[in-house]
């Protein structure tokens, strides 16, 4: 049904693009995904994934076929044109889904290849952008069992709305307004192939830390987790604590809300920042006896949530503090609010404090568990 949506849809945005006939279609190459990667002399390789009409004006009936073309060159247009010298047909990227960078392309700096892509009119700004360590052809050759085409694969991977609590929905469109502000960071999703289940899979592994469009961090699903706690952006997850009662036991609730606010204060020779996270959680799973109809159980296990996603958050911090990255962006708040603030080591004066209020909603149907 995805692919006959796709297909009217490519068809109408070329109507409204002049005149195309049944032909006209047949002659153009309509990319889904391209993949960015260097070589050893920080060239860049640009790979698309292609998606192939082939309507016979005979029969009731077109054909799809995926292929994956491979360009290099001194630039990425260069890089572009080229993958055009061995096609029949002109490469269009008014459909493209999704931007994948190689982890050494990352590492060099976006900002070497993200221009065309911007300046471009055939190039979609509302792109979701990807950095993986794997190898980029063997990516887009991926075998999904749901969708052929990877880039379109990858858009209902981000709109999931479960990836939401370990990934972000950062857009390149996004990007390009936040790499214009004081020291901004990003994180973007790190994709990853696996290939030790029956099939192939594209999974979110983490996010990408990008600071002035270099990558200098990965985060793993626990810290992406609670990057997206801190940050707001976080609205159905999970959290595991440990059993009240049972040392080696566990008790996990589900996160059905969850909402922050900020508040930063100018003292003069600091800056003190409050945040607070208000979660309401419901009870998931325990792994040994528990009774949350007793409201004092029900305050304890309240208590170690809040205390998780206190831990959590400030170690994630506090571990890019020592990198002097400001993983959170306080200094984009601390502009918005004092914009005369020079921004120059500010953070060596930021006091930040993290106040988590966890409510525990209830359970589905049972309340105890023996």
């Amino acid at each position: 049904m995805k692919k006959v949506i796709l297909a009217i849809a490519l068809i109408s945005t070329n109507f409204l693009m002049g005149c195309f006939n049944y032909n006209d279609i047949n002659k153009v190459i309509f990319v889904t995904a391209i993949g960015i990667d260097i070589d050893k002399e920080n060239r860049p390789i640009v790979y698309a994934e292609a998606f192939l009409t082939n309507r016979n004006i005979t029969e009731d009936k077109g054909t799809e076929e995926k292929t994956i073309f491979k360009g290099t060159g001194d630039t990425i247009f260069e890089a572009i044109r080229n993958i055009n010298l061995g096609t029949s047909y002109k490469l269009n990227y008014s459909q493209n889904k999704a931007i994948i960078f190689s982890k050494r392309a990352a590492e060099y700096g976006l900002d070497n290849f993200i221009d065309i892509l911007d300046r471009d009119q055939e190039f979609l700004m509302r792109q979701y952008m990807f950095v993986t360590s794997d190898d980029l052809m063997d990516v887009l050759n991926t075998k999904v069992v749901e969708e052929n085409f990877v880039g379109i694969f990858l858009t209902d991977l981000i709109l999931n709305y479960q990836i939401q609590s370990k990934g972000s929905k950062l857009r390149f469109d996004e990007y390009l307004v936040n790499r214009q502000m004081e020291s901004s960071v990003d994180l973007i999703n790190f994709l990853e192939k696996t290939k030790h289940t029956p099939n192939d899979r594209l999974t979110i592994k983490g996010l990408a830390v990008i600071q002035n469009d270099k990558l200098v961090g990965e985060l793993n699903p626990k810290e992406a987790k609670y990057y997206n706690f801190f940050m707001g952006t976080l609205k159905v997850g999970d959290i595991s604590i440990p059993h009240p009662e049972y040392e080696d036991k566990f008790i996990t609730l589900e996160v059905i809300k969850n909402r922050t606010k900020l508040k930063v204060f100018d003292e003069g020779e600091s800056i003190n920042i409050y945040k607070t996270i208000n979660t309401s959680v419901s009870f998931a799973e325990a792994q040994e006896g528990v009774k949350i109809s007793n409201r004092e159980e029900r305050e304890t296990i309240e208590k170690y949530a809040e205390k998780e996603i206190k831990a959590r958050c400030r170690k994630l911090y506090e571990k890019y503090y020592a990198k002097d990255i400001d993983i959170y962006n306080l200094k984009r708040e601390i502009s918005i609010r004092y914009p005369k603030e020079d921004l120059t080591d500010i953070l060596y004066n930021v006091n930040l404090y993290i106040d988590v209020n966890v409510n525990l909603e209830g359970s589905s149907d049972v309340t105890d568990f023996y």
